[in-house]
């Protein structure tokens, strides 16, 4: 059953000031009705608590968040992102949002895109996009040949070309970030780019890990804020590690570095 749940931001959180890692308060000029309400969308097979981790480090950043949950194995897509724009559209007329933003992890991050090209909303300012299969999962693709029958949306997921999401249209009208993991047994880094993203980044993690960690956050409000991600935090620790252990791809440099991003500037290759 579809579903929310509101978290509001501590009193004097966090706002878009300052490093990630010292948010400052939000001021007269950033109230929270500018800040909006983020909605979070959890992945295949989970359920709303996934994201709970990190709405509470985004109210630290001060934005207000509500957790949607879906039935993610029952229903299509297209199901799902009607249910979502209802959804949206009962809350900015109820609370007077000024803005909403989304951040997704995986399928979630599907609906919010068939959403967005199914309604271009106005009221839709920015998404961050959590390991997004937006050129299908090939660990989809292997598992709907046996549960397509009782789980139609893994093939939507397909990584095939033929597949709901390769077929899907990429909206044009809204900021979209996308934060890729560098160990990610379910969705190639390569498939999680759109062509119209704003900005890509690849974080140390793996696919399930990834809504969990404290960097994706700190990285995810940055983008809601300020429509980039943050690339100083990596920047200054990577000057501190050592030449030999950074490795090198044929996609460019990229630094494993704990507790930091691992920052990619552009497409990357498969992996």
């Amino acid at each position: 059953m579809n579903g929310t749940d509101l978290i509001a931001p501590p009193a004097g959180g966090g706002g878009p000031a300052g490093s990630l890692h010292s948010p400052t308060p939000i001021g007269d000029a950033r109230t929270a009705r500018d800040a909006g309400h983020v909605w979070l969308l959890h992945g295949f097979g989970a359920r709303p608590f996934v994201m709970k981790r990190m709405a509470r480090l985004l109210n630290i950043h001060g934005h207000a968040t509500r957790l949607w949950g879906y039935s993610s194995t029952r229903q299509r897509i297209a199901q799902h992102a009607s249910a979502l724009r209802d959804e949206v559209l009962r809350a900015v007329e109820a609370e007077e949002l000024h803005h909403v933003d989304f951040v997704t992890h995986s399928l979630g991050s599907i609906i919010v895109r068939q959403m967005l090209c199914d309604w271009p909303s106005p009221f839709i300012r920015r998404v961050v996009m959590l390991a997004p299969p937006n050129g299908g999962s090939h660990f989809a693709r292997f598992d709907s040949l046996v549960l397509k029958p009782i789980c139609p949306v893994l093939s939507e997921l397909s990584s095939s070309r033929q597949s709901v999401v390769n077929r899907m249209d990429e909206p044009a009208a809204t900021e979209i970030g996308v934060i890729a993991a560098s160990s990610d047994w379910v969705v190639r880094r390569r498939n999680t780019h759109l062509s119209v993203e704003a900005d890509h980044i690849v974080i140390k993690g793996d696919h399930v890990r990834l809504p969990l960690l404290r960097v994706c956050a700190d990285q995810a409000s940055h983008f809601l804020w300020h429509g980039r991600f943050e690339r100083a935090v990596a920047c200054e620790k990577r000057q501190r590690r050592p030449f030999d252990e950074t490795r090198r791809t044929n996609a460019g440099s990229f630094d494993h570095i704990p507790g930091a991003a691992c920052i990619s500037g552009g497409r990357s290759a498969a992996t």
